[in-house]
């Protein structure tokens, strides 16, 4: 919950508002648990909403501007929809052109100019693309644990990581039984939550080949995104995002030379931890405020001691 001068006055968050990743259904009580949660924190009711910014990634048509405003019971409220990355982008730049590379979950970049998206690259989901994402990681890692355990793929250090990630108790090291275990973890649940393997390979690649090989493949993919949404204003400034890029191939004492840092040379980088205050900023520029680099500044930082005192 937003001011029109930019003060953060009520924060809510919830799980996942990934309607293609989660459903509808799910999404939408997701956004509306999140807004009432603000609301009560600002003590104000909904009347007080005057605009709805969602800026979300999935499908648009399952998440549309009744089902929301019903959701949140703000049917009179503005409704204005953006993507996640143009909220990435905005959470860390305000200047009206601009690239941002978000790799979580999923991987996609989008290049920027007045809110409008300009070019956009992958973000085609798990099973079609977000090359070098979570997903992307994690279903690599379990395709060559369970090559190992099958003892049809090189031994791997991943095995032993992925074995004590997830819990996996066979008798006396069975290794059928561990990829049976593998097995049915895998298939039993949402494919998206292969990515919570992902930190394993960064943890490995130092020591495993394999994790090497997949880090490696990760960040070549993330790099030749972000070059073809690039695709020549190098002039721009790059908004990163992400766990895969800021905590991984980009974390602070990992060898340097990589081919994303190659693509980042010489570039204005800015990292931003999520897409809460881009949205606000995304709402704010829709309603012609005049928003600066103090602006931004002001509103992250209230934004961050309601979240602070929310945890």
């Amino acid at each position: 919950m937003v001011s029109a001068d930019a003060d953060c006055l009520g924060y809510g968050a919830s799980t996942g508002g990934n309607a293609t990743a989660v459903g509808a259904d799910r999404a939408l009580a997701a956004l509306a648990e999140a807004a009432s949660t603000a609301l009560t924190t600002a003590a104000l009711g909904p009347e007080a909403v005057g605009q709805v910014v969602l800026a979300a990634a999935g499908e648009e048509y399952l998440l549309n501007e009744r089902t929301v405003t019903q959701a949140l019971a703000v049917p009179a409220a503005e409704y204005t929809r953006a993507s996640d990355i143009l909220a990435m982008y905005h959470s860390s730049a305000v200047e009206p052109a601009g690239v941002a590379l978000v790799a979580g979950t999923g991987a996609v970049a989008g290049r920027f100019r007045n809110l409008v998206t300009e070019r956009r690259v992958d973000g085609t989901g798990w099973l079609l693309g977000d090359r070098g994402s979570g997903f992307w990681i994690g279903r690599k890692i379990v395709r060559a644990v369970a090559a190992d355990l099958d003892e049809a793929g090189e031994p791997t250090e991943l095995t032993r990581l992925v074995v004590e990630e997830l819990g996996l108790e066979p008798a006396q090291g069975d290794r059928s039984a561990l990829l049976a275990a593998l097995v049915s973890w895998a298939y039993n649940g949402q494919p998206v939550r292969l990515a919570r393997l992902a930190p394993l390979a960064f943890r490995a690649e130092a020591t495993d080949e394999q994790a090497a090989a997949i880090t490696a493949e990760a960040e070549l993919a993330l790099a030749r995104t972000l070059r073809l949404v690039r695709d020549g204003h190098d002039e721009l400034p790059v908004v990163l995002g992400g766990s895969v890029v800021v905590q991984g191939v980009l974390r602070p004492g990992r060898p340097s030379g990589g081919a994303l840092k190659r693509e980042l040379a010489g570039a204005d980088v800015r990292t931003a931890h999520d897409g809460v205050a881009g949205a606000a900023i995304v709402g704010l520029l829709h309603s012609n405020a005049v928003v600066d680099s103090d602006t931004l500044a002001r509103l992250t930082r209230s934004i961050d001691e309601l979240r602070a005192a929310s945890s």
